[in-house]
């Protein structure tokens, strides 16, 4: 914006497409994180009951319940590959795979947490100069408006 001439109109115009590009920008993030959690989640459970040689173990389902699970043999585990298909592979080919799409989704929040805090702080220069602009004309209307002297 250095050295460019605008109106206070197309500022305005400027702020709010700022904002919708924030909120966007805010969501992807928080998508991101969600399937990175996910993932990550999905690896350490496997990962766990690998260890674990008992084969039981206590997994969430979720609204604070817990069950104990058990598995007999962790060689193989069903994985997706599309929507509604899933493949039989060894317990480590799946623990490799989340692994690496453990590190692509923190590339990608990286990415899109860097990106949203550079539209954050845009938002944040584009207020700064609409509250100068607010605060010059309220400096401008107080300097026009006439003194009244009361009896």
């Amino acid at each position: 914006m250095a050295g460019q001439q605008i109106s206070e109109k197309e500022l305005m115009q400027l702020f709010q497409q700022e904002q919708q590009n924030v909120s966007s920008k805010e969501m992807l993030v928080e998508r991101i994180l969600g399937v990175l959690k996910e993932t990550t989640v999905a690896k350490e459970i496997l990962e766990e009951m690998k260890k674990n040689k008992s084969g039981k173990m206590q997994i969430s389902i979720g609204a604070s319940v817990l069950i104990e699970v058990e598995a007999k043999e962790l060689v193989k585990c069903k994985r997706a590959f599309a929507e509604h298909g899933y493949i039989d592979e060894p317990t480590a080919d799946t623990i490799k795979w989340l692994t690496e799409r453990e590190e692509n989704f923190k590339k990608q929040f990286e990415k899109a947490q860097s990106e949203y805090l550079a539209a954050h702080n845009r938002l944040t220069e584009i207020s700064g100069v609409l509250k100068q602009i607010d605060a010059e004309k309220r400096k401008q209307s107080q300097k026009q408006s006439p003194i009244t002297i009361s009896k």
